[in-house]
């Protein structure tokens, strides 16, 4: 009885594999006309339809997700607000050239001074005056240590607290442009230098009485 060639090819069943995707073992080893990015951007594209479809099928997965994401974006906004706010309270104090005078904090009547400065319309006068006696508040109440050799940067930097630091720092740059920069203050100048040093004077102020209670706790 005579055996049966079962290695004949089936050109038809041959023909239906090549046509079949399925059957393409080669499609990944054969270079084709696609760079390198394409081929990156079809695995990911690839990838992304699998998980939009694990995402369709699972509910609970879908609401984790959701709720990773709304953490994620709430994070990012509250590290973006920080940067913001930090960046706000560094004020350039630098920007202004200048040579450091003795402008001392001790042997003045401020209240004295800045009363003839206010009626004699010395607007420089007046913002130094504010700026010194904002100084002298800071360094008795222990915020920083005042010396005639350190430069009204240094002073800034002294200071730890951040609300504290970024008012004075605000002071410490309208004092510089005047009192070293020549420039001219002008009123709305003067107001904002009297509510720097208003909020300075009540940062200490709540600092001292909240120090006061621990104490006596």
């Amino acid at each position: 009885m005579p055996t049966a060639d079962t290695l004949r090819a089936d050109s038809a069943l041959v023909r239906v594999w090549s046509d079949n995707s399925d059957y393409d073992y080669l499609r990944d080893l054969v270079h084709n006309d696609e760079s390198l990015i394409q081929v990156i951007l079809s695995w990911i594209g690839d990838y992304l339809s699998r998980m939009k479809f694990a995402i369709q099928q699972n509910e609970a997965f879908t609401t984790a997700l959701a709720i990773a994401f709304m953490l994620l974006f709430c994070v990012g906004i509250w590290f973006l607000w920080r940067h913001l706010a930090r960046r706000r309270g560094r004020v350039r104090v630098e920007d202004v050239a200048y040579s450091v005078t003795e402008d001392s904090i001790y042997g003045i009547d401020f209240d004295t001074e800045l009363a003839k400065a206010i009626g004699a319309g010395q607007s420089e006068r007046i913002v130094r005056l504010l700026y010194l006696r904002t100084l002298r508040h800071l360094h008795d109440a222990g915020c920083l240590s005042w010396s005639i050799t350190q430069t009204p940067q240094e002073f800034v930097a002294a200071l730890k607290d951040d609300d504290l630091r970024t008012h004075f720092a605000h002071m410490t740059q309208s004092f510089v442009r005047v009192r070293y920069g020549h420039f001219t203050a002008t009123a709305e100048d003067i107001g904002h230098m009297k509510a720097w040093a208003a909020s300075v004077d009540e940062h200490i102020a709540h600092s001292a009485a909240g120090s006061k209670k621990g104490g006596e706790e």
